[in-house]
């Protein structure tokens, strides 16, 4: 398994009914409520990708024999000191005595981007040449953060001194660019995969002292590790290393070595390999009846998603769940699916019918723009007088989530997708069947019908215009 306990159960007793060992790579700080104790309880053994994980675990109640440390890696391959960047340098106007400093990864608050930028105020006023790059956009939030970071860059008098180059696939050659790799996170860092990676590209590295960090960074070998949260205390270390080339060289030789040692894949794939051997005899010889080829697909995907739905819907009712309540005076309304071409278009269809004045948009979490949907759905919806056929799918508008008054998504995945995505306004994401009567709110799951057929395109409609309507009374529209 792979990532938080709470996303892996259907995982864990599919395990224990077979027979056979579960493994989980924890890639984040799980939380320590009851819950998630017993969820540890199911897994046979744990791999934390840092030390600062391995604690967490601990305090899960799972003993230490249980967990093994194992670090992520880098491809060495791709990350190669030798990767050409002089077009870069051109590409970005920078003069030849520029010096350069960037942070990489995902635009969020708790990345400390305005920390960054703090940082970088102090340290131009010592070295007026320098450049700092933010390398990523806000996959994982909403643009109001990263809106707030060029606000405080303008305020600031920067903008002609920090440059946003937003997502990149050449990652590599924008590190070799750099004279510094900065780190800048306001909380523990599960691991710090962009450490490694500048390590691997021969810079020294200055970051914050927690979590992940504290099993990369050899303080004052490789780089420097800084109390979070202090912009003065990072400036400091950085102006010292642009004022020492050769202290800077020296570390950037270190952490490349640190990195071959430690850190590459070879070295991981034979630790991962260990612990899975260590498990992948314990369920020879079990027996196990065959008799999963007899049983027709449908019923096996009608199993399958009612199953994941009750697991889902205790999960959403133990950790999420909250009576509807302050919705008079909504006026826009964002549904949110997969991929955005059979069920959140159909709401969204149906609700603008039933309240043609109102603003309602719909989107896919990990849709293509402008798929069409499949034929089964168009000519199912038919029947509920909605005419999907001019429909196109949408990926999340940022825009108009931020100024949506409610979002609501078609299942608990979703739910947690969004959660995640626009922390700042988790209160006004909803689940459909929230809205919903007895039976149709006993469980929390919408599933999707793409690929199957037409009867489970017309249940999932049927279910969708009852909660639609449902919803349109909650709204008190009616």
């Amino acid at each position: 398994l792979n990532n938080m306990l709470g996303s892996q159960l259907a995982g864990m007793i599919a395990a224990k009914m077979l027979g056979v060992p579960c493994v989980a790579h924890m890639r984040d700080f799980e939380d320590t409520g009851l819950l998630k104790k017993l969820h540890a309880k199911l897994v046979d053994h744990h791999i934390a990708i840092s030390s600062a994980i391995h604690q967490r675990i601990l305090e899960l109640g799972v003993p230490p024999d249980k967990i093994s440390t194992i670090v992520n890696a880098v491809d060495l391959n791709e990350f190669d000191e030798t990767v050409p960047f002089e077009h870069l340098r051109e590409e970005f106007g920078l003069e030849e005595n520029e010096k350069t400093f960037g942070l990489f990864g995902r635009i969020m608050w708790w990345k400390g981007t305005k920390e960054f930028v703090k940082a970088a105020a102090i340290i131009f006023q010592q070295y007026p040449n320098a450049r700092a790059f933010i390398v990523g956009s806000p996959s994982d939030g909403s643009h109001a953060y990263l809106n707030e970071v060029k606000s405080l860059v303008g305020s600031l008098g920067l903008d002609n001194k920090i440059i946003f180059t937003g997502f990149r696939e050449d990652v590599p050659a924008l590190m070799r660019m750099m004279d510094i790799i900065v780190h800048t996170s306001l909380t523990p860092e599960p691991f710090g995969r962009v450490i490694i990676e500048g390590m691997a590209m021969k810079k020294p590295i200055v970051a914050t002292r927690a979590g992940g960090p504290l099993d990369i960074v050899s303080d004052g070998e490789t780089g420097f590790l800084v109390p979070m949260n202090e912009s003065e205390a990072m400036a400091e270390r950085i102006v010292q290393l642009l004022s020492d080339a050769t202290l800077s060289a020296a570390m950037g030789l270190r952490g490349r070595e640190r990195i071959e040692k430690r850190f590459c894949k070879e070295v991981y794939a034979r630790e991962i390999e260990k612990v899975y051997d260590q498990y992948a005899g314990r369920a020879k010889g079990k027996r196990r009846i065959g008799i999963k080829k007899y049983i027709p697909r449908t019923v096996k995907r009608t199993v399958k998603l009612f199953m994941k739905n009750i697991i889902d819907t205790l999960k959403y009712r133990i950790s999420y769940w909250r009576k509807p309540e302050g919705l008079k005076g909504i006026k826009h309304v964002v549904f949110v699916c997969k991929g955005n071409i059979c069920r959140s278009a159909f709401a969204e269809y149906i609700l603008k019918k039933m309240k043609p004045g109102m603003v309602i948009e719909s989107c896919g979490i990990t849709c293509d723009q402008g798929n069409a949907p499949p034929l089964q759905a168009i000519i199912i919806a038919k029947n509920y007088q909605v005419d999907l056929s001019s429909h196109r799918s949408q990926t999340i508008n940022y825009s108009a989530i931020d100024q949506a008054d409610m979002i609501i998504a078609m299942e608990f995945d979703q739910y947690c997708d969004l959660q995640k995505m626009f922390p700042e306004i988790k209160d006004k994401i909803r689940l459909l069947r929230d809205f919903n009567t007895f039976p149709d709110s006993l469980l929390c799951n919408i599933n999707d019908p793409y690929g199957c057929e037409p009867s489970e395109f017309d249940k999932c409609f049927s279910l969708i215009m009852r909660s639609v309507k449902s919803l349109y009374r909650s709204l008190g529209l009616e």
